[in-house]
């Protein structure tokens, strides 16, 4: 097994995971976060990328059947997990970023890859490439930013413990994006796309082949779990007022 870490499973937790198929890891979790579960002063943040656990991950590459079994991850990618994504998927056509609270660099604001348009594109219509630029989205209360719903995207650390408040609300066309050289106009989107793909003038003979499919991500379910036990709360505790509904 290729790994940096030493073998740490013992006999024990091997067998526990066959019989059980989980071996638990989070006996020391308050300890690793630097925070006491009692005391809400050392609670420094609500959301944390923590950095590779040696022992959990020694033992994930184990259970798999070593390191270099395991694929790159990243925490990056496009919006649209509702959807199976072509190059003129019509489900969602803008990345749409309303800011509800001042973000100044540093404050956690959405980190983009410019780069990351073109990756994507060529991904959906040939081959990946590995140009990318990034760029840190800040702002005041009521700007919003408008991006390619292409455009590769993911949430930054907040290393002020300002909380900032974001939305990311979906744009849908009602037909496709045509990329058809025979059309003669396209969107400022479609042509962001052409451009990135190197066909500035269109695309000949394009038309749809694959076959489209919605779909419903697990993430819709955990929201609407969490909008109820928020309504009871709401029920419970009053929300103190009563024009707010949720």
């Amino acid at each position: 097994m290729s790994s940096e870490f030493p073998t740490s499973l013992t006999a024990a937790q091997k067998s526990h995971f066959l019989t059980h198929g989980f071996i638990p890891f989070t006996a020391n979790l308050w300890t690793r976060l630097g925070m006491f579960p009692d005391e809400k002063s050392t609670w420094h943040t609500e959301r944390t990328n923590m950095p590779s656990h040696g022992t959990a991950w020694s033992a994930i590459c184990e259970l798999v059947g070593g390191e270099d079994r395991i694929s790159e991850e990243t925490k990056r990618g496009v919006d649209g997990d509702f959807f199976l994504h072509f190059l003129n998927s019509p489900e969602q056509v803008l990345l749409v970023v309303p800011i509800f609270s001042d973000i100044a660099p540093g404050e956690g604001g959405t980190t983009i890859c410019t780069d990351g348009i073109r990756v994507v594109a060529r991904h959906l219509k040939w081959e990946l490439t590995s140009d990318a630029s990034f760029s840190e989205m800040t702002g005041a209360v009521g700007n919003v930013y408008l991006l390619h719903p292409l455009m590769v995207h993911s949430a930054s650390k907040n290393v002020t413990r300002i909380p900032r408040v974001i939305k990311n609300p979906t744009v849908t066309l009602k037909a496709p994006f045509s990329f058809d050289s025979a059309g003669g106009s396209f969107s400022l989107v479609e042509q962001k796309t052409l451009q990135e793909l190197g066909y500035p003038a269109g695309l000949e003979g394009w038309k749809i082949e694959g076959e489209r499919e919605m779909i419903v991500p697990r993430r819709i379910k955990i929201q609407e779990e969490m909008k109820e036990r928020e309504r009871e709360r709401l029920a419970r505790e009053g929300d103190g007022d009563s024009t707010v509904k949720i």
